[in-house]
């Protein structure tokens, strides 16, 4: 559990200035109120570190190093979060053969809570000899409150209103459920998701990131969300958190050392999966747009988005039509797939031909077209009604699922849709990628027609051998 951290000040300067009995190298002797010290010997020197922080405005790092011969100079080295870029400072010290050395890293504006680093001290003697202390780890908390957490698998929420941690975690797992359910995508590490009461904390602490939602993502491992007491404050808290959600899900299913995601697709796939809307109003526009030929392309929207208002809007709607579209059409198995060849590292085109078999170009002309003709719009509005009619299903099943330990099986379907998906649905599947929204009607259609061609035909053979049986009488 986080814990509430106050200044110390000079306390814990006093700490490393004494040396208690050597250790195992790097063991930590101490640590509380967001302070910690390590002892270490190694060959001829012997070292001890200790941290202090102070948030909103420093973490301070101090060492006390001894040696036989003289200390020349130290150096400061660190690295922040899951980062393998290595940064260096020069901390205040006195050269001789004890050497008290402190560095301050002002912070403010500059980390978020939760960041972690990982640090040690480089050591040189005056016979050039260097020596690099073991490697230790601090987490930069907001330590001006008193957090609670609960946890749920690679899921932890803390929270300060004693309702929003469990109902936060509660949504967070159900979403979880759903990815995984929907389109096979899972959380790769733990996600920590903080949720702060009031406004002006939530502000102050995230000061570096400068929100501008009431939820915010950071990285693959971290959600902060403004969830204040009361309904009215928990529904935007809640939808805040599934559009991150899924945001990190993807971020976490996507990550690659080459480049990032295209931005379109990352968006959008926030959007879609966060269960969010589009209006009736936007799609009118959108497709207007698209008659005109005056859509952003997509592939100007693989980086960042415009600066103007207008077009930051219209990029994120064109980004969420986008996904739905690759979905509709696709299916979730082959956006899936579509992560999973990013994630190797591939550009954009390339993962587009090997999940989909499709360029960017040749994909934006299929999205515009469904823009122009309104299929899009249709699937969502289909997709909406079926999810209102769900609940109660999908809750019972959940029910018989948190009862027994496993899910229960699936009743089959029946009605004649249920005939159709198991007669023919490989079938629409396979057309879906040509024709898109219209395959389930063509293909029913042309069933329908090679259906009446063979009646017809048995019908006229019938009807011949009767005749020429009467025919002989």
């Amino acid at each position: 559990m986080l814990r509430k951290v106050t200044t110390v000040g000079a306390a814990v300067l006093a700490a490393a200035a004494a040396f208690g009995p050597v250790g195992v190298p790097g063991a930590v002797l101490a640590q509380s109120n967001g302070q910690a010290s390590v002892q270490a010997q190694r060959s001829d020197v012997v070292s001890e570190s200790a941290v202090r922080v102070e948030f909103g405005n420093e973490i301070r790092f101090v060492l006390r190093a001894r040696a036989e011969e003289p200390i020349r100079g130290v150096l400061f080295l660190y690295q922040v979060d899951g980062s393998t870029v290595q940064n260096t400072a020069v901390p205040a010290y006195q050269p001789g053969a004890t050497v008290n050395a402190s560095y301050a890293w002002r912070v403010a504006n500059v980390l978020l809570p939760g960041t972690e680093i990982r640090y040690q001290w480089l050591i040189e003697t005056a016979s050039g000899r260097q020596i690099t202390t073991p490697e230790q780890q601090v987490v930069y908390n907001d330590n001006r409150f008193d957090w609670r957490e609960v946890r749920d698998g690679p899921l932890t929420v803390y929270f300060q209103e004693p309702d929003a941690g469990q109902a936060l975690l509660t949504e967070a797992r159900k979403l979880e459920r759903q990815l995984a359910s929907q389109f096979g995508l899972t959380l790769d590490k733990p996600l920590r998701i903080f949720a702060y009461t009031r406004q002006q904390d939530y502000l102050s602490a995230l000061a570096a990131g400068r929100p501008q939602d009431v939820a915010v993502s950071v990285g693959a491992d971290r959600i902060f969300v403004l969830a204040p007491a009361g309904t009215s404050g928990m529904t935007p808290a809640m939808k805040g958190l599934r559009r991150e959600m899924a945001t990190t899900v993807f971020v976490q299913n996507t990550q690659n050392p080459y480049a990032e995601a295209p931005r379109w697709l990352a968006e959008g796939f926030a959007f879609y999966a966060g269960g969010e809307t589009v209006s009736a109003e936007n799609y009118k526009a959108l497709a207007q747009l698209a008659q005109n030929n005056q859509l952003l392309p997509l592939r100007t929207l693989n980086g960042n988005f415009p600066n103007s208002d207008r077009d930051r809007t219209l990029a994120y709607f064109e980004s969420a039509t986008a996904v739905m579209y690759v979905v509709d059409t696709y299916g979730p198995e082959k956006m899936r797939a579509l992560l999973a060849a990013i994630k190797e590292g591939n550009t954009v085109d390339q993962a587009l031909r090997k999940s989909l078999g499709v360029t960017l170009d040749q994909l934006e002309s299929k999205w515009k077209a469904a823009l122009k003709n309104g299929s899009i719009e249709r699937n969502a509005a289909r997709q909406q009604s079926a999810r209102a009619t769900a609940p109660q299903d999908q809750q019972a099943q959940q029910g018989r699922q948190d009862r027994r330990g496993e899910a229960a099986p699936a009743m089959p379907e029946s009605g004649a849709d249920g005939w159709i998906d198991r007669t023919f649905g490989s079938t629409i599947q396979f057309w879906q990628g040509s024709l898109g929204s219209y395959a389930r009607p063509v293909v029913l259609g042309i069933a329908g027609l090679m259906g009446f061609g063979v009646v017809a035909v048995a019908g006229s053979m019938a009807f011949s051998i009767w005749r020429r049986g009467r025919d002989d009488d």
